[in-house]
Formats: C-alpha cells, sequence, structure tokens
C-alpha cells in the first residue's frame, strides 16, 4: 500500500518552519506496512489548494 502525506501551511512552503511531522508520520505508517511514496507541501491559500 502507499500513502502521499500532504502537509499545510505557507509557513513550510516559504521555509519558515519546518516541517517535522511528515517525516514522523511517515515512520509511523512504515512501521506498519505501509509506504510513503511523496511528501508534499502547499500553502494555505484556498485558490492554491483548489489547483493542487
Amino acid at each position: 500500500m502507499l500513502a502521499q502525506i500532504i502537509s499545510v501551511g505557507s509557513e513550510l512552503v516559504e521555509g519558515k518552519l519546518i516541517d517535522t511531522n511528515s517525516p514522523y508520520i511517515a515512520s509511523m505508517l512504515h512501521e506498519i506496512g505501509i509506504d510513503v511514496a511523496r511528501i508534499t507541501a502547499v500553502g494555505d491559500d484556498i485558490e492554491a489548494l483548489s489547483k493542487t
């Protein structure tokens, strides 16, 4: 099984904040046999989200 983690927050995209949650979630998923194909960060602008 494959998963994708999508982190939402303009501060992540702009590099103002380091995403520590996604790697943790990926490791927890790996422990139960789910591989993470991609980790993506998107801004919290509603127009940008609707295009993603």
